[in-house]
């Protein structure tokens, strides 16, 4: 244990202060008594948080590390009996009783297990205790006396504290009903309370105003669920700590959408702050996102000098192979070329309109971006409005744009994803400085055209030797599957794994020119297409299997016709196998893989939560003929003497 840990360095009476009273001092210095983990039990995904007793060594009471504190615990610096300096908190009352949250600090003793616990602390929060040195050497007369003294001064400070209080209502009184009846009003941040940086919010708070910037903004869409029908939006607000997703419903929509406009800053509070659900975040990294209703406030900031910068996580375009697919990332770029929009039908047989366009960045690289829905839809709009000649084209930040591979790397803004025009930033202005200086000349590298390449079979993705046999990897290279047609193309592959552990089949209707599926009711199976029902059903196989070959894998759809030609026999017969035999059934499957065949399929890109991925389904296959094969590299080795 470090000399300098004493019981002389906690902040005696900082506890009554922060319990009793809600008054936050920083720095304080306290205690750790205990660390227990606490996790959303409404999201497996969520991250863990920490909740800690905390002693001034005569009180005690709760706190909260915020996540970005979360190392701390995992690295073992904050133990038991470890003594903190808080540098930044905030106290919240939750049913009744104050907590803190704890947004910085400092272990003094990182890691010492053999500190002693100091003092014997209460949680129950009594009268004020007087410092240290002055209990040790105060005669025990006046020792008696500090605190009744002690109270009277607080109980002064609480009076004029709830004077100002009071007044301070009537002012919120006097004003929320008029906020109410015109929330397009647009006012300075109201009594000037206190302003929250969005990283700080979390469930624990329930006062709180955040002044952020509007960085993007949805489309209405309307739902239907068992509670009937409804509509809402989403919006994501950012401000220099970090950004928030917040999505209204129903009313809030009537009441919030139509006054909010993107890229103005606004004063929020009142609204719910919940635990974020990652399938609709947006990639937004925030563990939180923030539920608007009648009773949330928000009110335009007028204030030039307190606008929120936004928080830009750049990446440059030659770096785009060192992330993954579906990765998402944040871009500084010129647009060098603007496709029209296009009109595709999605899955769902909902039309959708995708507009592609091509950015460059300092870094002399280029790649292609498609832009959805509105973005798609106002692009070209924004685009001619502002630039006045070819050699200005327009500046953007590309915030949440999700990473492909197709062509060796390629971008698409999902729906959640922001676009700003022009912004007035260091790295805009590099930009427009290359661009104008050098870009605009021409020479840039470009994906598309194999600049960043991925390892291709030559020959436009021809296997060699093989005459009409292409190499997997040409799927990307050469863009197959996003003309209005599908792509089709014949691949020598192994399949290297088959995606069974659901069932490969589904109950289909045994009508001979029916495929639909059919449902299990009391009388049988029925079919809502033939309004049929039968006593059993016939199974059709459906599944997904990963083939490969030396340039790269993929994931290919079987359907029935083919699945038969793999596994020899019908679906209803391999369906009985796994209901009565599932060894028997395993070796079935687990021999159809390794299994080098030639495929014919066809690819085709297909919208999916604002995105296009190319469907590659198997349409024939056939064993390979070796005889031919050999003579087929023969010819091509004889070509090379």
């Amino acid at each position: 244990m470090s000399e300098t840990i004493s019981e002389a360095l906690l902040s005696r009476g900082s506890i009554y202060r922060l319990s009793a009273q809600g008054l936050t001092e920083t720095p304080t210095h306290l205690q750790v008594l205990n660390v227990k983990t606490v996790k959303a039990t409404n999201d497996a995904a969520a991250t863990e948080r920490y909740r800690v007793i905390l002693s001034d060594g005569v009180h005690a009471m709760q706190g909260m590390l915020a996540t970005q504190l979360n190392h701390l615990i995992t690295s073992n610096q904050i133990v038991k009996h470890s003594v903190v300096r808080i540098d930044k908190m905030l106290c919240n009352e939750i049913s009744g009783k104050r907590i803190l949250i704890i947004l910085d600090l400092v272990t003094l003793n990182p890691g010492d297990e053999n500190c002693p616990r100091f003092g014997n602390p209460m949680m129950e929060i009594t009268a004020p205790p007087a410092p240290l040195e002055t209990q040790q050497h105060q005669p025990k007369q006046q020792q008696q006396y500090q605190a009744p003294q002690y109270q009277q001064q607080q109980q002064q400070q609480q009076q004029q504290q709830q004077q100002q209080y009071n007044q301070s209502v009537s002012n919120q009184q006097r004003q929320v009903p008029q906020q109410n009846r015109n929330s397009h009003q647009q006012q300075a941040n109201p009594n000037d309370v206190a302003v929250f940086p969005i990283k700080s919010l979390s469930p624990y708070q329930n006062k709180w105003t955040i002044r952020a910037r509007l960085i993007s903004k949805s489309d209405i869409r309307t739902y239907n669920n068992a509670k009937g029908p409804g509509q809402l939006f989403s919006m994501t607000f950012g401000d220099d700590s970090g950004e928030i997703r917040a999505t209204g419903f129903n009313d809030t929509v009537t009441h919030f959408y139509d006054m909010l406009v993107e890229n103005k800053v606004y004063y929020v509070s009142k609204a719910q702050i919940k635990v974020a659900n990652r399938n609709y975040s947006g990639g937004i990294n925030n563990d939180y996102e923030m539920t608007l209703d009648l009773g949330t406030i928000i009110t335009e900031c007028n204030d030039k000098s307190a606008m929120p910068q936004i928080l830009i996580k750049r990446v440059m375009l030659n770096q785009l192979m060192e992330y993954e697919k579906d990765h998402t990332i944040d871009l500084v770029a010129v647009v060098t070329d603007v496709q029209p929009p296009a009109e595709i039908t999605t899955k769902a047989g909902k039309q959708l309109l995708k507009r592609e366009i091509v950015v460059a960045d300092e870094s002399n690289y280029s790649c292609r971006l498609t832009l959805w829905g509105r973005q798609a839809e106002t692009f070209q709009d924004l685009s001619a409005d502002n630039v006045s000649s070819a050699a200005s084209n327009p500046i953007y930040i590309f915030k949440g744009v999700r990473v492909n591979d197709f062509g060796g790397r390629s971008l698409s803004m999902p729906a959640g994803g922001t676009v700003i025009f022009n912004p007035d930033n260091r790295e805009a202005h590099a930009v427009r400085g290359w661009w104008m200086n050098e870009g605009v000349n021409g020479g840039v590298a470009s994906y598309s055209n194999g600049g960043a390449g991925g390892g291709g079979g030559g020959s436009g993705g021809q296997v060699a030797g093989v005459r009409g046999f292409k190499l997997i990897s040409s799927i990307a290279e050469e863009n197959m599957g996003h003309g209005e047609k599908p792509d089709w193309l014949s691949i020598r592959a192994t399949i290297s794994f088959i995606k069974s552990d659901r069932d490969m089949w589904y109950p289909a209707c045994q009508s001979p020119d029916c495929q639909k599926k059919v449902t299990q009711t009391e009388s049988g199976w029925r079919c809502e297409k033939c309004n049929k029902s039968f006593p059993t059903p016939k199974y059709r196989y459906i599944f997904n299997c990963k083939v490969l070959d030396h340039s790269t894998e993929t994931w290919v759809g079987f359907f029935n016709d083919t699945a038969e030609a793999l596994f020899g026999m019908p679906a209803n017969d391999l369906q009985m196998i796994q209901q009565n035999e599932p060894e028997r059934y395993k070796s079935i499957v687990d021999s159809a893989q390794w299994r080098q065949l030639n495929l014919r399929v066809r690819a085709k890109a297909e919208a999916f939560q604002d995105d296009l991925k190319v469907r590659v389904s198997v349409q024939s296959m056939e064993p390979i003929n070796y005889a031919a094969a050999a003579i087929d590299l023969a010819d091509a080795i004889a070509a090379y003497a």
